[in-house]
C-alpha cells in the first residue's frame, strides 16, 4: 500500500493493516485510524527501509552529493510520519504502540544527523540516550548501562588503589574495588571501608557519584513510563 502526499479530509479507518508494507510519503495521518495494526519493536516503515537501501547503494560522486544534501530531509520526513503515528496511538491511550513509534521517531532524528559534522553533539546526545535507556522506552538498557559503568569504575579503582580508613594499607583487589564501586554508584559513601587518595582518584569517584545519581533518576523516569503503559 502506497500513499504520497495524501490528505484525508474525513475519518478513515484501516483495519488489520501490516504497516511494514506501507509507504506513507508526506501523508497527513491525523484523520486515519489504524485498527488492529500489525507492528513490533523491530519493525520499520517501508519508507525507512527503502531510504536505508538507497543510502547503502550510493557510489558515485553525484550520489554522494545527494546523500549529503538529502539525508537530513528524508529522515526528517520519515520521522514526522512516526511522530504522527505516536501521537495518534497516545491519544487512543495505546501507550505500548505509542512507545514503539516514539523509539523509531528518535532513531530517525539520530540518523538524520551526521557524526562528523556540526550536528555531532546532537548525534552523540541521541546515541547516548538510545544506548542508556532506548529513548526512555527500554528499562533493561538502564540496568545494563549501570552494570557496565560499575565494572568500568571498579577496574579504575583497582589500578588507582584503595586505602583503608587510617591509610595504613592499600588494596588493588578486584572484588574490593567492585564493592567500592557499587557503593559509590548508589551513593552509599558512609558504609565505605576504603577510600581513594589523590586529586585524580577523587575526581574519578566524583564522576561515578554523578553518573550513579543520573542513572538512578533515569531508571525512575523509564520505570514510570513503563508503568503508565
Amino acid at each position: 500500500m502506497q500513499f504520497s502526499k495524501c490528505i484525508f479530509q474525513a475519518k478513515t479507518v484501516f483495519s488489520k493493516v501490516d504497516l511494514r508494507n506501507c509507504i506513507l510519503k508526506g501523508v497527513d495521518l491525523k484523520n486515519i485510524d489504524f485498527s488492529l495494526m500489525i507492528w513490533d519493536w523491530k519493525d520499520k516503515l517501508r519508507d525507512e527501509v527503502l531510504l536505508e537501501d538507497t543510502l547503502r547503494k550510493i557510489n558515485s560522486e553525484e550520489e554522494r552529493y545527494f546523500r549529503r544534501k538529502r539525508r537530513n530531509e528524508n529522515y526528517t520526513r520519515v520521522g514526522e510520519t512516526y511522530r504522527q503515528l505516536r501521537v495518534q496511538f497516545h491519544n487512543k491511550r495505546d501507550f505500548a504502540k505509542a512507545g514503539t513509534f516514539h523509539f523509531r521517531e528518535q532513531e530517525c532524528k539520530r540518523k538524520a544527523f551526521k557524526p562528523l559534522s556540526w550536528d555531532f553533539f546532537n548525534w552523540i546526545f541521541l546515541w547516548v540516550f538510545e544506548l542508556s535507556c532506548g529513548y526512555g522506552e527500554k528499562l533493561r538498557n538502564v540496568g545494563l548501562s549501570s552494570i557496565v559503568l560499575i565494572f568500568l569504575f571498579a577496574l579504575g579503582y583497582m589500578f588507582l588503589g584503595l586505602h583503608n580508613a587510617n591509610e595504613s594499607a592499600s588494596s588493588r583487589d578486584f572484588w574490593t574495588s567492585l564493592v567500592f564501586s557499587i557503593k559509590g554508584f548508589f551513593s552509599l559513601w558512609r558504609f565505605q571501608q576504603y577510600k581513594v587518595i589523590g586529586d585524580f582518584a577523587n575526581l574519578v569517584a566524583g564522576i561515578e557519584f554523578l553518573l550513579g545519581a543520573f542513572m538512578i533518576g533515569l531508571f525512575i523516569y523509564v520505570f514510570r513510563r513503563r508503568m503508565e503503559k
